[in-house]
């Protein structure tokens, strides 16, 4: 076919792929508004069946933090979803997020509390942090409210220190016999935190400019030339054993 004939196919196809994702969107987020929020207690229950039946009412920080990032993001972005009603949705999960999965006065989330918000478990790992963060920092973009915006660059800051410089304050144990290693994870979600905190924001990006390229140079020492590891040691080399 003609190079214009294969720009008209290439158009009508992603043009096909849109539409497919909008449905799918949609049809997402009926089932999440439907039988996810929780109008007694905040937050969200999400241990759902396929009808939308709650089958454990745990409440991880993780989901917490995601629903909340992602109802200010499509209510940020997509006009379809700029209503009341999920930004409503987006604001009291994010209060459930700082009454109940932030610990108070310290720079730690749960990984996981009860329907009333009760601690259930904390996690030795930054990752529930860091999704907060994500929710904080988008909540801030919807509402203007600058107190969201505070806590998103306390824990950033936080969560910075325990991936680049120290994370003892998590409580790992640090072992003997252990070989130091650095997991692909950590700097993954923080270099896809960090670029929903700074946005398009020039001041924000330049502030955090070297935790950025930390981020990068961090994962492509995973990347020996053909295989992508989840542990390395921090030069990059290959753990014994």
């Amino acid at each position: 076919c003609s190079h214009a004939e294969h720009n008209m196919a290439t158009a009508e196809d992603i043009g096909k792929h849109i539409a497919l994702f909008e449905r799918e969107l949609e049809a997402v987020m009926a089932f999440w508004t439907a039988h996810s929020h929780d109008s007694k207690h905040g937050g969200f229950l999400h241990c759902l069946t396929e009808s939308g039946e709650v089958f454990d009412t745990i409440k991880s920080g993780w989901v917490q933090g995601r629903q909340v990032w992602m109802y200010a993001k499509l209510y940020n972005t997509l006009p379809t979803y700029k209503t009341p009603e999920i930004l409503e949705a987006a604001v009291r999960g994010g209060e459930f997020l700082l009454q109940h999965v932030k610990l108070h006065n310290e720079k730690r989330c749960y990984y996981a509390v009860t329907e009333e918000g009760k601690p259930l478990q904390l996690q030795n790992r930054p990752f529930t942090e860091l999704f907060f963060i994500m929710a904080m920092t988008e909540l801030y973009r919807a509402t203007g409210d600058s107190k969201y915006q505070e806590e998103a660059t306390t824990m950033l800051s936080q969560v910075i220190h325990w991936i680049r410089v120290d994370d003892s304050g998590l409580g790992v144990t640090k072992l003997a016999g252990a070989s130091p290693s650095q997991e692909l994870g950590r700097p993954m979600i923080l270099l896809n935190v960090l670029n929903e905190f700074c946005g398009a924001d020039e001041t924000l990006r330049k502030k955090y400019a070297g935790d950025l390229e930390w981020c990068v140079q961090a994962i492509l020492n995973h990347h020996d030339g053909q295989w992508v590891r989840e542990h390395v040691s921090p030069e990059g080399n290959l753990l014994p054993g």
